[in-house]
């Protein structure tokens, strides 16, 4: 019979640093929960986790018992502290903020099963490198962006929305633009083409 959860807390604990002090004692505290052994069990399960602050969920039970889950942050704060940067650029492609290493990188992958690192021997255009790139991916659906986000991230949630329509392509097309008046002009024209010869909507 499955334990009646009490409460679930979130925590941002560095690895293997957990510690009866703040952040962890007045969020267990409060609920009862035995902090020296969750300290010791985060402390085994994350002392290989590198330089990260990780997320984690615990799960409280009614008879003050718990479970809790190591999450992974995200590929973005990975960058951020392996570059020690403090901010991230307020205008992409302009203001750099940093450089970093394709062995950098490889560290990051080393550590994080979800990130794949591709070197190819030489520049082979945009076209395709990205395909090469597709091909290495595992999993029901790919979503490719560029990573200077002229492809805004928030529109994820509406790809995914319509790929789960059955869609198997999804494709974003610019209303408007602030680039050349010339180009956008050929980008909405090479648009309309492809609409005209798709099945697809």
């Amino acid at each position: 019979m499955a334990k009646a959860i009490k409460w679930y807390i979130k925590l941002q604990i560095k690895w293997g640093q957990a510690t009866p002090a703040p952040p962890v004692w007045p969020a267990l505290g409060q609920h009862w929960v035995a902090i020296p052994e969750f300290t010791k069990r985060f402390n085994d399960e994350t002392k290989d986790r590198m330089w990260l602050q990780l997320p984690v969920l615990i799960t409280v039970y009614e008879d003050r018992t718990f479970d809790f889950v190591v999450k992974q942050p995200p590929a973005g704060f990975l960058i951020k502290t392996k570059l020690n940067l403090k901010a991230w650029s307020k205008v992409a492609q302009k203001d750099k903020v940093g450089h970093i290493t394709f062995q950098q990188l490889k560290e990051i992958a080393e550590h994080d099963k979800r990130i794949k690192v591709i070197s190819n021997v030489r520049n082979f255009g945009h076209i395709r490198s990205p395909y090469y790139g597709l091909l290495q991916c595992t999993g029901d659906a790919v979503i490719a962006m560029v990573a200077d986000l002229q492809d805004p991230p928030e529109m994820i949630p509406k790809y995914i929305e319509e790929w789960e329509k059955g869609h198997a392509l999804v494709l974003g097309i610019k209303t408007q633009s602030k680039e050349n008046p010339l180009m956008f002009l050929v980008r909405k024209l090479f648009y309309s083409i492809i609409k005209k010869i798709s099945n697809e909507e």
